[in-house]
């Protein structure tokens, strides 16, 4: 395996808008269904006000609206969110020492196989530098769509994992509960994750979806 040798220089929230408003403007359909995971909950909602007239619906797995260090209360919170989180990751982030491995994949697959452990850790390696990685955390941690989530007129179905340790299940509770008209709020008891080094034995979490959405502006069939 070859360890990245550069990154994009701009990592910030505004530059992961500008992607996904990239990655919008090159889908042909005159509408979809935005998924956003963890922190891609945050960029969902920010692109669905942004296009109103492209998002027919959204699903947010395990989001967020306020990053750590937004809601952090006391100076312990704050300094966990701001110093000691991030400088672990610039640390230990895909070392070789089993000691800072298990701290990062416990954190995502507690009750993971040796080898899935083992497997987090290649790709930890593979994907980001330390550098990169810890900048990315310290971006995360500061996102904050609270004023953003009530504004949202878009059906939005939220899911949250029970027992996940980098996101509290309150947070999602809070989540859904900021968003008009949202769908439902289920939740499962552990994080699921596609660990496996086969890809034909990846767990797999999948939930239905409306066949057809439409988003306001979309035409018909018939109109074309």
């Amino acid at each position: 395996m070859t360890r990245p040798k550069g990154h994009v220089a701009d990592l910030s929230v505004e530059a992961w808008h500008a992607d996904l408003d990239a990655v919008a403007a090159a889908i042909r359909e005159p509408c979809f269904v935005l998924l956003g995971l963890s922190q891609g909950g945050a960029l969902a909602i920010a692109c669905a006000l942004r296009h109103p007239e492209r998002v027919s619906h959204l699903v947010l797995l395990n989001a967020y609206a306020q990053g750590k260090r937004v809601r952090a209360r006391t100076e312990a919170e704050r300094l966990e969110a701001a110093e000691m989180l991030v400088n672990f990751v610039r640390i230990g982030w895909g070392c070789d020492n089993p000691a800072f491995c298990k701290f990062f994949t416990n954190l995502f697959i507690p009750d993971g196989l040796s080898e899935q452990h083992f497997w987090w850790g290649d790709l930890e390696w593979v994907t980001a530098s330390a550098e990169v990685a810890a900048e990315l955390l310290s971006q995360m941690q500061g996102i904050d769509v609270s004023d953003l989530a009530p504004q949202l007129h878009v059906p939005t179905l939220v899911a949250h994992c029970r027992s996940d340790m980098r996101l509290p299940f309150d947070e999602g509770c809070r989540l859904a509960a900021a968003i008009p008209g949202r769908i439902r709020r289920p939740s499962w008891p552990k994080p699921v994750r596609a660990v496996a080094r086969d890809p034909r034995r990846r767990t797999d979490a999948r939930r239905s979806c409306p066949a057809e959405p439409r988003c306001r502006g979309a035409r018909q069939s018939g109109d074309r």
